[in-house]
């Protein structure tokens, strides 16, 4: 589906910029959409990880949903 990959692309860069702008949970909000599309992209799962890592710091909320990702990735 055209679309689909056309949104995911999107979602993906956007979630990029938005991690390069020291956006933390605006990308996470963007990969979290992209996930829907196509949870089985290694490149998104990776940065889902990354980022979930860096929330995780300073809000321990993120911390289970990185254990769930983790167990989902293994």
């Amino acid at each position: 589906m055209l679309q689909d990959k056309q949104a995911f692309n999107f979602l993906l860069n956007s979630g990029k910029t938005h991690l390069k702008r020291n956006n933390v949970v605006g990308a996470y909000s963007e990969f979290i959409l992209a996930y829907r599309v196509n949870p089985n992209n290694k490149e998104l799962n990776q940065l889902l990880i990354e980022t979930l890592s860096i929330l995780c710091v300073n809000d321990e909320n993120y911390c289970g949903e990185l254990d769930d990702l983790m167990n989902l990735t293994l």
